[in-house]
């Protein structure tokens, strides 16, 4: 009958056998643990580890290799990695360029796993192209629309973070605290620029810009003195951009320009004697910018031209 041999063994979990149990040549297994010991003697005994491919139990204690390791894959932060060389390259894809011939639509994929991208289109001079669209088709491709057929190529990159917070030193506004132009008095050398949602805009200024959604202007004198080419928007009391004045007296016939660039405008005359509105014999247009008004007999007054 066979006999078995078996080895020194234990069944106890991390049991690992002392110099004084084995001999040199003499294996130990913990069989719970599915290790292998053998004494390693080189002028001073140790005990080693046979190491084995368990993948049931992880291999513990520092494990020293003398060549190159091959693997599919590094699993860890590699914080404990040492003796690298100066420069290690570490990258991630995050830029993709795809080229296009004498089309008008055409879809990237980038293979980002995300919609938040951004993407800048090119033709061949490496001039930069306004597409008409850029659909987001999915997390991975990018269709692009041109208004017409090209030549070139585009770029997608990964999009980046949203940067949210406060300034470094918000009470630093040209040398005042924000608190200082709250108080519109201290609205002193304007730049050309814009100037909205005025409640009371009630001095002359000088700018280049909008003025827009005022309540109130309350100087005549302010519409002449806007020098810059700006518009003048959204208020609830601005009369004399629409309406043109005009004091007349000792004649039946008056040519009036109005510059409204009206065909069509409203047209009122006030006798300024008897404070009565007067009604002419006839109003002629003569052009979008003059009215010739007649009345039956002379005629001193105002006459209103209107929008």
């Amino acid at each position: 009958m066979a006999q078995v041999v078996k080895l020194k063994r234990t069944a106890v979990s991390g049991k690992i056998p002392s110099t004084s149990n084995l001999e040199l040549g003499e294996l130990a297994i913990n069989t719970y643990d599915g290790r292998i010991f053998f004494e390693k003697d080189s002028g001073t005994p140790v005990i080693s580890e046979i190491l084995t491919t368990n993948t049931e139990n992880y291999i513990t204690g520092s494990l020293s290799l003398n060549g190159a390791i091959t693997a599919s894959y590094f699993k860890g932060d590699g914080s404990q990695l040492t003796n690298l060389p100066s420069v290690v390259e570490v990258s991630q894809v995050a830029t993709v360029t795809g080229s296009f011939v004498n089309a008008s639509s055409f879809t990237i994929n980038h293979s980002f796993e995300t919609k938040n991208v951004i993407v800048s289109v090119y033709d061949d001079n490496d001039s930069q192209i306004i597409p008409q669209s850029i659909t987001l088709t999915d997390n991975n491709n990018v269709e692009i629309t041109l208004s017409s057929a090209q030549t070139g190529f585009a770029v997608v990159a990964k999009g980046g973070h949203i940067v949210s917070g406060s300034a470094g030193d918000a009470s630093n506004l040209n040398g005042q605290p924000a608190s200082y132009y709250l108080d519109y008095t201290n609205l002193n050398n304007i730049p050309s620029g814009l100037i909205s949602s005025s409640a009371q805009i009630d001095t002359l200024f000088d700018i280049d810009g909008l003025v827009s959604s005022s309540t109130q202007i309350s100087n005549y004198g302010v519409f002449a003195e806007l020098n810059g080419d700006g518009i003048i928007s959204g208020s609830s009391q601005i009369t004399d951009l629409t309406t043109h004045k005009e004091t007349v007296s000792g004649a039946s016939s008056y040519a009036i320009d109005h510059n409204l660039n009206e065909q069509y405008p409203i047209v009122q005359a006030w006798n300024t004697s008897t404070s009565q509105q007067e009604v002419p014999t006839s109003i002629t247009t003569n052009s979008a910018n003059q009215v010739t008004v007649v009345f039956s007999t002379t005629f001193a007054g105002i006459i209103i031209v209107k929008k």
